[in-house]
């Protein structure tokens, strides 16, 4: 009795029209892995990409955070008494040539007062528009500053 019902019901499993070749095109999981590696692919790499990308933001921060910091202490031992007094644009080439190429004198502002006295306050601020590279992230620009200040004392 149980093999004459089984027998009916695959029978009408690959019954002939287009039912039958529906439930015979669905019944099997051929193109689930295919499905699923796709998927799982294109979150591995969206994170991996990203990683990668958060990584050179942070790198880039880290250069122009460091060029600000190094452009304000030569600007602090040269003030007018120092012997070597530096001018505005010789503050802004020293923070370019510390940048690693990344910067140039425009991403530099150097504020100080005019006479360079020893005791005043002498500021660097670097900025860089940080673009990313892989073209499935947003690719909007994101502004990196910093900005470092210290007192002249040569």
């Amino acid at each position: 009795m149980t093999r004459l019902l089984r027998r009916e019901h695959d029978s009408a499993r690959s019954a002939p029209g287009p039912a039958g070749a529906w439930r015979k095109l669905f019944s099997h999981d051929h193109g689930a892995t295919l499905v699923e590696f796709a998927v799982t692919s294109l979150l591995f790499f969206l994170i991996a990409f990203g990683t990668l990308e958060f990584s050179r933001m942070i790198l880039d921060y880290n250069i122009v955070s460091w060029s600000a910091r190094e452009g304000v202490r030569y600007a602090s031992v040269r003030g007018a008494t120092s012997g070597h007094a530096a001018t505005t644009t010789d503050i802004q080439n020293y923070v370019v040539s510390r940048a690693n190429g990344l910067l140039s004198a425009s991403n530099v502002t150097v504020t100080w007062p005019l006479n360079n006295k020893t005791g005043s306050e002498v500021e660097v601020q670097v900025s860089y528009s940080f673009v990313p590279v892989v073209g499935m992230l947003p690719s909007a620009a994101i502004n990196l500053s910093s900005t470092t200040r210290m007192f002249i004392v040569r």
